[in-house]
């Protein structure tokens, strides 16, 4: 009787250390995926990729600058402030696919519903729904700074 309290307390405490070290490589993995999709280099065009204009994004403040993740996708360089920017110099595209489709605010949290509903705005003043366009094409980039929960594809 002994002999089964002490085996299962070592099956219980192997159990334990495993699951934790699982946790940190969960961690550690995970920090490392996440910091290789932020600004690391510079952003250039590849022929056979489809290219953005960083001209159409920088011309409108230094937070809308870009650079290149490790995959060579571009990205923000501090999404954080890009995201900031948009919602206060976009403000009226941003209010448009919020109150078109009853959205939440938009955070980082938040933001692939504006990606995905975004490209379907149907009202508003041409003016709001040129800036709903600019937020969409904003999205696009800032989504390649994260990764994609469970590798799922937006339907767009």
């Amino acid at each position: 009787m002994i002999d089964n309290r002490k085996s299962s307390s070592v099956g219980f405490f192997l159990f334990f250390a495993v699951l934790l070290l699982a946790s940190i490589l969960v961690i550690v993995y995970g920090t490392n995926e996440k910091k290789s999709l932020l600004y690391s280099a510079e952003y250039v065009a590849r022929e056979q990729e489809e290219t953005i204009d960083v001209q159409y994004f920088e011309m409108n403040g230094e937070a809308f600058s870009i650079g290149a993740n490790s995959q060579g996708k571009p990205v923000f360089k501090d999404p954080e402030a890009a995201l900031e920017a948009l919602k206060a110099d976009y403000q009226t595209g941003v209010n448009l696919i919020k109150e078109e489709f009853k959205l939440a605010e938009l955070t980082d949290k938040s933001y692939k519903e504006y990606l995905r509903k975004g490209k379907k705005i149907s009202n508003g003043s041409e003016n709001a729904r040129m800036q709903a366009d600019f937020v969409v094409k904003f999205l696009e980039v800032y989504d390649n700074s994260f990764a994609d929960d469970y590798n799922i594809k937006l339907p767009y």
